[in-house]
């Protein structure tokens, strides 16, 4: 971090622990780090220092939770492998625990399959994947009276913990009933215990359908068998095994996955965001994660119905959050990804896929629903994420620059843009690259060279031509 290259000398001011991933990359290397908590510490150190320093909203701050997302994700289940590896602690274990432990019992594959399966639920397993903090929390100990988690369970079971499978299972199904004891009726954390309860209910029934299925059952699981098949027989949904169920199982992890995602993965909580007027606007949330949830329990009757949950998910999205909102543009990012894949798989639904061809030729005004609109939209919505564009997002603020409008008599910026492209501004593609040169040639009008902002403005002229390059390639047909 260099304040005074980047134009914020009063960052050290406000940030009194600075921390960034070169230095946690040269500590590592230098062997400093004396145990997984100080590697860890200083990791949240960084996300802790992004939030204090820059306002919501902004494009830094939106990084940070991004890449805390990832972290949040990949940490517990690293962590894990490090304590079963013998590599917990940076080596500073004793001697007697690098002995290796057998397995207690012979379902320990099964355990583990289990264990991945609802790991795939990753929206709803975030809140139950280490203990709760004694220090943030410590009611919960005065009512919980034993505290269980899926990362005490990953070590148990890699240290041999477990004598039986059943011992295994009464351990994941305590985390399932403190949650619920703790938790209200309805809460995010209750309704996410209540999904993955349902989802290990059924997860266990399979197996036990699937054991016997090439011998002859017993009386106590003769009955499950038989009362699986009549349910099987008159109820002919949608599941995650099944041609089609394994196609949108793909579409949905893609969706999972991506970076912008983190929005969308697990059910609004108004409270926690900010927004406790999101409930007043939208009357029927829906989010990947619930998703998932309904698709592993076999919910969906149909694609069809998938389809409309997904699509329910994108429009709550569009409804509340304005354009040019990082949220809104996130969403449209994620929906033609969505699209793309829907047609690529060829799936079968009655409801109608709204992707366009990319190289349908255009004459006239964009129509807000025309298919190079929708080329333009995603492409503004990429250079946006882009990490030189932040300058460029908002209008400048006025406040800040009083000098602003003498010197730049035509103010433009990317979210002004997004709005033209909502409103049927554009009359062309020329017309909407003379705005994204406009923004160019006002930063670098405005700013000195070799200050930040004029540097800034450098390399987004850069990216930009590379970017909108690739865009005109990828169009040959368009009318400009």
């Amino acid at each position: 971090m260099d304040p005074a290259a980047q134009n914020i000398p009063h960052y050290y001011d406000i940030i009194k622990n600075p921390m960034d991933f070169q230095t946690i990359r040269h500590k590592l290397d230098k062997k400093k780090y004396k145990s997984l908590s100080e590697f860890e510490s200083d990791i949240r150190l960084i996300f802790s220092n992004c939030y204090l320093f820059n306002p919501p909203q902004t494009q830094p701050y939106i990084s940070g939770q991004i890449i805390e997302a990832l972290f949040e994700k990949e940490w517990p289940l690293l962590k894990m492998k490090l304590v079963a590896t013998d590599q917990s602690e940076f080596k500073s274990l004793s001697q007697s625990s690098k002995t290796k432990i057998p397995n207690a019992f012979p379902e320990v594959k099964e355990c583990r399959e289990v264990l991945d399966f609802l790991y795939s639920m990753e929206a709803d397993i975030v809140h139950f994947q280490k203990p709760v903090d004694k220090d943030k929390l410590p009611i919960y100990y005065e009512i919980i009276e034993h505290p269980m988690d899926f990362g005490s369970i990953e070590r148990k079971l890699s240290m041999g913990e477990y004598r039986s499978y059943s011992e295994f299972k009464d351990d994941v199904q305590l985390i399932f009933s403190n949650a619920k004891k703790f938790n209200e009726k309805g809460s995010i954390i209750a309704d996410s215990a209540e999904r993955l309860s349902t989802a290990f209910k059924g997860r266990v029934m399979d197996s036990i359908v699937s054991d016997t299925s090439n011998q002859v059952p017993s009386s106590a699981s003769r009955s499950i068998v038989k009362s699986k098949q009549k349910e099987s027989s008159r109820d002919n949904r949608l599941t995650v095994n099944s041609t089609e169920g394994k196609k949108i199982m793909k579409i949905l992890s893609k969706l999972q996955s991506h970076h912008l995602a983190i929005y969308f993965n697990a059910p609004v909580d108004p409270i926690a965001a900010g927004i406790p007027e999101y409930r007043d606007i939208i009357s029927d949330p829906m989010d990947f994660g619930t998703i998932k949830s309904k698709l592993m329990n076999n919910e969906y009757p149909s694609v069809s119905q998938f389809c409309k949950d997904i699509e329910l998910t994108f429009s709550n999205c569009f409804k509340f959050n304005p354009p040019g909102d990082p949220v809104h543009l996130a969403g449209l990012e994620l929906r033609d990804l969505y699209l793309k894949e829907m047609k690529s798989l060829k799936l079968d639904t009655e409801v109608p896929l709204t992707l366009n061809q990319d190289t349908q030729k255009e004459s006239g005004p964009l129509s807000p629903k025309s298919p190079l609109t929708q080329s333009l939209r995603n492409f503004l919505n990429r250079i946006m994420m882009l990490d030189v564009a932040t300058l460029f997002l908002y209008p400048v603020s006025i406040i800040e620059y009083p000098d602003y409008p003498e010197k730049i008599q035509y103010p433009m910026d990317m979210t002004t843009m997004s709005l033209k492209l909502e409103n049927d501004e554009y009359m062309s593609l020329s017309d909407f690259e003379k705005d994204i040169r406009l923004i160019i040639s006002n930063c670098l009008s405005y700013n000195k060279p070799g200050t930040y902002g004029y540097r800034q403005g450098q390399l987004f002229q850069t990216k930009f031509n590379r970017e909108w390059k690739s865009f005109m390639t990828s169009l040959p047909e368009v009318c400009t």
